[in-house]
């Protein structure tokens, strides 16, 4: 299967023209200051062995990415609360380093289409 794309540019332009872009701009403040701590509480889970924690975490992450309109960390997080009862760790920690790729990548579109609508030609 071809990989998720990092963000999902309709959804995020047509929330950028809904919403306005200060508005998107405080949201995606709000994804930077709570995904990457749920990624280290994953990893935190992960390393001690707390299976049902790493699936409730994913559970939230899997929400909070579809909501921001990400959906390679929605597919990533997906995986990891599908399979984290019973999956390797190897596996697991592959799906942990999906969702921060994904995260990040996203995070890169959304500074690339919220800086487009600042720019004097949009104005």
């Amino acid at each position: 299967t071809r990989a998720a794309t990092a963000a999902d540019l309709d959804g995020l332009r047509g929330d950028i023209r809904t919403l306005g872009p200060a508005t998107v701009s405080r949201l995606q403040a709000v994804a930077r200051s709570v995904v990457p701590p749920r990624l280290e509480e994953i990893s935190t889970a992960l390393r001690t062995g707390d299976r049902a924690r790493v699936r409730s975490l994913a559970h939230a992450l899997r929400s909070a990415a579809g909501s921001a309109s990400l959906p390679a960390l929605f597919e990533a997080a997906s995986a990891l609360e599908e399979r984290a009862d019973h999956a390797p760790l190897e596996y697991l920690y592959g799906r942990l380093a999906e969702c921060r790729s994904g995260f990040e990548a996203g995070m890169a579109i959304w500074d690339r289409e919220l800086s487009a609508q600042e720019s004097p030609a949009n104005r």
